[in-house]
Parts: C-alpha cells; sequence; structure tokens
C-alpha cells in the first residue's frame, strides 16, 4: 500500500514532467493484468518456490535448511524480492509477481528504445533487435506460471546484451549508461547462481571501456560495481547458508566440513542427477538403466535429440525462425542503406561459446537455452533489416505492436479458458492461484522443530519422525546464530 500511495503522489506531482513516461508505464502494467491471472504454478512452485518464499516471511535467516528439500539448497533473489508482497489481506497470492514485473520491466526498456529510435528517426539494428526482442519475450514467455527463476534471468540476458551493444555502437552512448551493466550482472546471477557464467559478458564491456574511460573510474568510482559485487556476494552466502556450497552443486565450491553442510557424497549424486535429467536421461518417470554410461562421450545426444530436440528445442527454434520471417517480410526494402561497421562479433562469439557450454553440460531451454537461442538468431537478423531503407516505418511497428498484443492476449485468453474448463477457474470470482496445505510442509515442519526444540534435540523420534539426522545439528544452529 505505501508503494501504491507513493507512486500516485509522485504521478501527481511530477505529472507534467514525466506523464508521457508515466502513461506508457501505466499502458504496460494493463497491458500484462491478464498474464497475473492464473490458477496453476509451475511445478517447481508448488514443491520450493513458494515454501521457500513463505518460509522468509515467517522466519529468521538460518542455517542448513537444505537438508529439508532440494530446491532449498538453491535460493534465488526471487524468492526475497517475492517475500516482500507477503501483504495483509492478500497474504500469499502474489508471490509470482516478481515474474510479472520482469516482464513488465522488460518490455518498457524494449518499448522506450523503440519509441526513442523512432523520435529521432534512426532504424540501426539496435532498433530491430529491440523488437525482435519484445517480440520473443511476449509471445514464448507469455506464460507466466512457466517463469519460475530461469525465464527471468533469460529475459535479463535480452537486455544485458542489447545494451552492450548499444554501449559499443552508439556514439557516447556509454558515458551515463555503463555503469548499468553491472546491476544487470548481478540481477542475473542472483536470480540464479548458475548464470554466472553470462557474467563473460563483462570481458566484453571491458574490451571497449578501457579504451574510453580511466582505469581508475571504471574500478574504484564505480558504485554500480561495488552493488553487483554486493549482491553476488549475498547471493553466494545465502547458497553457502543453506547448503555448505557457493555455487550447489558444484563440488568443488562446496565444504562438507561444516556441520550443517550438505555431504559431499550427496551434492556429487545430485550434480549428476541434474545432468542426467537435462540430456534426456530422466524425468519423474523415466530413469535410463545405466546413467554413468548414458552421460559419457555424448552418448545421451541421439536420445536428447529424440525426446527433447525434436521437441521442445525444434519448437522453440521454429517460433523464433517464424519471428525472424515475418520482421522480413514486414520490413524487406529493394532500396538499401549503406553497410555500416559495427560492433558485434566479439558478442557472437562469447554466445557461441556459452551455446557451446550449454550442450554439453545442460542442453535444457531453461538452464540458458531460450536466450542463447534467440540472439544467435535476432542479432545476424536485425544486421540484414538494418540494411534496408524504411518508408512507413510508423505503420510497420504498429503493426508489430498490434501482433504481439494479439498473440500474448490471445494464448492468454485461450489458456485461462482452459484452466476455467479443467479446474473450475473463475478469475472474476476467485482470481488467485491453488494453495494447496502441502505447500505449507516444510515452513510448518521448521516452524514446528523450533517450537518443540527441547524434545527434539535428543532426535525424539517421535518428534523428527524419519529426518535426516542433521535436523538436529541444524536447531542447534539455530540456538547458535539466532
Amino acid at each position: 500500500m505505501i508503494g501504491l500511495f507513493s507512486y500516485v503522489y509522485f504521478f501527481i506531482n511530477s505529472y507534467n514532467k514525466f506523464s508521457k513516461n508515466h502513461f506508457l508505464l501505466f499502458a504496460i502494467v494493463c497491458f500484462f493484468f491478464v498474464s497475473s491471472l492464473l490458477i496453476k504454478n509451475h511445478d517447481d512452485f508448488s514443491y520450493y518456490h513458494f515454501a521457500y518464499t513463505y518460509f522468509l516471511t515467517q522466519q529468521s535467516s538460518l542455517f542448513g535448511i537444505g537438508i529439508f528439500n532440494h530446491g532449498f539448497r538453491t535460493p534465488s533473489s526471487i524468492f526475497y524480492i517475492g517475500s516482500l508482497f507477503y501483504l495483509p489481506v492478500i497474504k500469499y497470492y502474489v508471490f509470482h509477481f516478481v515474474a510479472v514485473f520482469v516482464l513488465i520491466i522488460a518490455n518498457y526498456i524494449f518499448v522506450k528504445k523503440i519509441i526513442n529510435s523512432y523520435k529521432k528517426k534512426y532504424f540501426n539494428f539496435i532498433f530491430y533487435l529491440c523488437l525482435l526482442c519484445l517480440s520473443f519475450i511476449n509471445v514464448v514467455f507469455y506464460r507466466i506460471g512457466e517463469h519460475g527463476s530461469d525465464r527471468s534471468a533469460q529475459i535479463l540476458v535480452l537486455i544485458l546484451v542489447v545494451e552492450l551493444l548499444t554501449i559499443s555502437n552508439i556514439k557516447n552512448y556509454y558515458i551515463k549508461n555503463y555503469s548499468k551493466i553491472f546491476i544487470l550482472v548481478g540481477l542475473i546471477i542472483t536470480f540464479k547462481a548458475f548464470y554466472i557464467l553470462y557474467s563473460i559478458f563483462i570481458i566484453y564491456l571491458l574490451f571497449f571501456l578501457l579504451k574510453k574511460i580511466s582505469y581508475k573510474k571504471l574500478f574504484f568510482k564505480n558504485w554500480n560495481l561495488y552493488w553487483c559485487c554486493a549482491l553476488i556476494s549475498l547471493s553466494l552466502f545465502a547458497t553457502f547458508q543453506n547448503s555448505g556450497c557457493f555455487l550447489y552443486p558444484v563440488k568443488y565450491s562446496c565444504f562438507g566440513n561444516f556441520d550443517w553442510a550438505i555431504d559431499k557424497q550427496e551434492i556429487l549424486l545430485m550434480s549428476n542427477w541434474y545432468e542426467l535429467w537435462s540430456k534426456g536421461g530422466a524425468s519423474p518417470n523415466f530413469r535410463v538403466s545405466n546413467p554413468e554410461i548414458y552421460l559419457q562421450n555424448f552418448n545421451w545426444v541421439s536420445n536428447w535429440i529424440k525426446t527433447y530436440f525434436f521437441t521442445k528445442v525444434s519448437d522453440t527454434i521454429l517460433g523464433i525462425f517464424s519471428i525472424c520471417l515475418i520482421f522480413f517480410l514486414t520490413f524487406f526494402q529493394k532500396i538499401k542503406n549503406k553497410k555500416i561497421p559495427r560492433s558485434y562479433k566479439i558478442i557472437i562469439l562469447l554466445t557461441v561459446v556459452l551455446l557451446v557450454e550449454w550442450f554439453t553440460k545442460h542442453p535444457s531451454l531453461r538452464y540458458g537455452g531460450f536466450c542463447i537461442i534467440a540472439l544467435l538468431f535476432f542479432i545476424p537478423t536485425s544486421l540484414q533489416l538494418e540494411l534496408y531503407y524504411q518508408n512507413k516505418i510508423l505503420k510497420k511497428i504498429i503493426f508489430i505492436f498490434i501482433l504481439i498484443a494479439v498473440i500474448f492476449f490471445g494464448r492468454n485468453l485461450n489458456r485461462i479458458n482452459k484452466e476455467a474448463k479443467h479446474y473450475q477457474y473463475n478469475p472474476l470470482i476467485n482470481p488467485t492461484y491453488t494453495v494447496e496445505n502441502s505447500f505449507f510442509r516444510i515452513p510448518n515442519m521448521i516452524e514446528e522443530l523450533i517450537l518443540n526444540f527441547d524434545n527434539c534435540k535428543n532426535f525424539n523420534k517421535n518428534c523428527i519422525q524419519d529426518l535426516n539426522p542433521k535436523v538436529g545439528l541444524f536447531l542447534n544452529k539455530y540456538y547458535f546464530f539466532r
């Protein structure tokens, strides 16, 4: 409520100066309202996203909670942001709004850049790249219930690459804007520690900036760099606090000598399980008979192609290709502009490096595949579209915007209609998602163990039942750090 009243107050007092930006943001917020209506979130939401976020609203910082749930070993800043939405009356029914806000912010950034390009009549490849990314995130990521922490991070990766290409190709843009890159990288990594791999893009930024800015100003007078380091440090510490690892389940980042840490053998088993799952060797109802042999020497490739590539990956590539084709049909012109030298090859090279790492280690779209594949299509497409001389550009922009809106609304309305039939969901009467008693199992278990610590400290079986014996150590650490 404080945020709402603050927004209204500043909106009224700054109406004349910021009216256009406010109306644009308000329009985008209204546009995404339909996406926030859902009855069922993704599977991980019920497994640990909701439980962890709710736990943060009920307890102080605890050590060793990774023993209760595998998902608790990989905390995300999305959970911490989501916990801020635990509000009176509304309670926990807007925990999923973080994904909505990420989508709103991304749309605002891309639309603002597109509008600025139109005002300046400067239709370079950044303009087309923003349009392509805008289309992609709204067409492919239209369903908020599927976002989790992975898709939100990939949306920020698209923004990051657009900003990097803008900084290195638009004259003097870097002067006021390079610092925001560090905040973006920090947010991406805190959304999912795995995305620390994407800090490789900072190499590109430093390669460009060290030619323009002094070493002292870049590293010692850059507060956003300090904020970035602080965000990443806090995120890594949260993972360490929960599991004894800084990057779970990367074995060399783990310290098993702490009482509350996860056993290294279990970490190795989980690391192999994640790899097996991402390479098509396991699912909730299936597991290959010889996992060790399956993961060796690319033995997994043929099965992965059959079970995953020709389902999810091929559909994604087809969707991306369709977006590129529509753009070519919309913006194609026989008259061409003079080709302008552009700085993009290092970005392409780094993206290919990430693609190779993605394919060999964790070839699942949720682990970075969406943004990597999209960028490898969109950057060359935008460079080609830049060559075409444009007339009646406003009509073409409006056409793309209308097409995005129709697809986004159409797919969400179709989704809501299916949910209404299958779950008897009526968003006009009860617009919230379903919360079952099982969602509270772990937070309630932790609370009960703490309240009954005197009975549990001697490993009373009636109290701790079949839980890991480290529960007793967890409780002792709780009282030590409290």
